[in-house]
């Protein structure tokens, strides 16, 4: 019995010890990695059927009487298929707060038309994309208020936007569409303004965060725990 009980002890142990090595082998595998991407291009698309490439604004002008919904453009091109992405913020800088409320909502969503259509400049093909980019998988919902003027509206994207992401790795041009929820007015607007290079960017990360390393970590130790007690079991019979 006194045997026994020494060599759970030590199966234990081993358990421990693995679960140490494990963790320890894994973070330094895995260092902390973020891959950041500048749009290679973004722009509007109105309801009245034209579009702009000038800038990225989303809600309403001309009296109240055309709507703006925007896009954002990203080269996946250089991020290998098969990579896990555990985590997606997209940034849009605030150039200009131009509601006459105190926060607009709005949502990010997939874009599943014709590229073309985002700057073909025909009616058609621009009614077809404007209600593309309000149709597809939401990506994420989030607020802007007049504070964020001149500084970066930070937006984690949700399980859905990871999986599109993944399944465009390697390829070229994909699209996050937004549009705002209940806003109208005159001249009712956010991100009103032109953008520049670096006023929109996505960060993924392709490292899985510590709590994730622990857990697989703990994982290792439980496999190992388990073959010692099965080992210790045979010998104690």
């Amino acid at each position: 019995m006194i045997e026994y009980r020494f060599n759970r002890l030590m199966g234990l142990s081993r358990a421990i010890a693995v679960l140490s090595i494990g963790i320890g082998l894994l973070i330094t595998a895995a260092p902390a990695q973020a891959t950041v991407l500048q749009a290679s291009g973004w722009g509007n698309v109105f309801s009245t059927g034209s579009n702009a490439t000038c800038c990225y604004n989303m809600g309403f002008d001309q009296g109240g009487t055309r709507e703006s919904r925007d896009y954002f453009k990203f080269n996946l091109s250089s991020i290998a298929p098969g990579t896990t992405i555990y985590s997606a913020v997209l940034s849009i800088k605030e150039p200009a707060y131009a509601s006459g409320t105190s926060s607009v909502s709005f949502n990010l969503g997939s874009y599943g038309s014709n590229i073309s259509y985002l700057t073909s400049g025909n009616g058609t093909d621009a009614l077809t994309a404007f209600a593309a980019l309000a149709s597809g998988t939401l990506f994420a919902s989030a607020t802007d208020v007049a504070a964020n003027n001149g500084t970066f509206v930070n937006i984690t994207l949700n399980g859905a936007a990871l999986a599109a992401l993944q399944s465009a790795e390697g390829s070229g041009t994909f699209v996050i569409g937004g549009y705002t929820l209940g806003l109208s007015g005159t001249n009712n607007s956010i991100f009103q303004s032109s953008g520049s290079q670096g006023s929109v960017n996505l960060t993924l990360d392709t490292v899985p965060e510590p709590a994730s390393i622990v857990l697989f970590g703990v994982g290792l130790a439980g496999l190992a725990f388990k073959r010692a007690r099965k080992r210790t079991g045979n010998t104690g019979a």
